[in-house]
């Protein structure tokens, strides 16, 4: 059966409203935090539907084939985030057993399975928010059981993404756009990466 990974960014509103949004700043022109009904009434980048988590989690009861990857852009929030989306989603295993939740440090994992028994894979370690690589990363994931690690694109080398595929980890890079690009990360042993515009049809045409 057809699976597909959509990766979304949430954030609260100026009155605590959880939305789907990436940064203020593609719905208005200042980075400026809303409120629920300001958020609404505008378009992200000016041309697409802004939409809530709950809308967003009707989607997924609708779509089962859908998997959510869980990006919180707030600091110090990602608790709240998943405590209020296992509340909005009833607590639905149906739901909640598609998340992805990307980890800022891995040490957060552990609450979290508190709120919620997400499985180990349904965690993975990101590292946007560190800003470099180094493979003590790989020792941290090891002890909390996080076997999937996603960093910008170029940020491992080689070496590295052959030694951590050989330990059984699952490599992703962000933001591949370029076809020219996302094969030359396949090709260094990337399991697969974040795309914004790329179709997987496109990666085997010929150049």
């Amino acid at each position: 059966k057809e699976q597909y990974f959509i990766e979304i960014d949430l954030q609260y509103t100026s009155d605590n409203h959880l939305v789907c949004a990436h940064t203020w700043s593609d719905v208005f022109p200042e980075e400026s935090q809303p409120t629920l009904d300001e958020f609404l009434q505008a378009k992200v980048q000016g041309k697409f539907t802004p939409i809530t988590a709950e809308e967003l989690l009707r989607i997924m009861a609708e779509h089962p084939q859908m998997y959510l990857v869980v990006d919180v852009k707030e600091p110090g929030t990602i608790f709240r985030v998943i405590t209020d989306l296992v509340a909005r989603a009833d607590r639905d295993a149906t739901i909640l057993d598609r998340f992805i939740i990307q980890l800022d440090t891995g040490e957060e994992k552990g609450a979290l399975q508190e709120i919620y028994p997400f499985e180990d894979e349904q965690f993975l370690l990101t590292l946007y928010a560190i800003g470099y690589w180094q493979m003590e990363f790989a020792a941290l994931c090891s002890t909390e059981n996080i076997s999937v690690i996603t960093l910008p694109q170029g940020w491992m080398p080689q070496e590295d993404i052959a030694l951590l595929r050989e330990l059984g980890f699952t490599i992703y890079e962000h933001t591949v756009n370029r076809v020219d690009i996302a094969r030359q990360s396949l090709e260094k042993g990337i399991s697969s990466f974040y795309t914004d515009t790329l179709f997987p049809d496109e990666l085997w045409e010929k150049p």
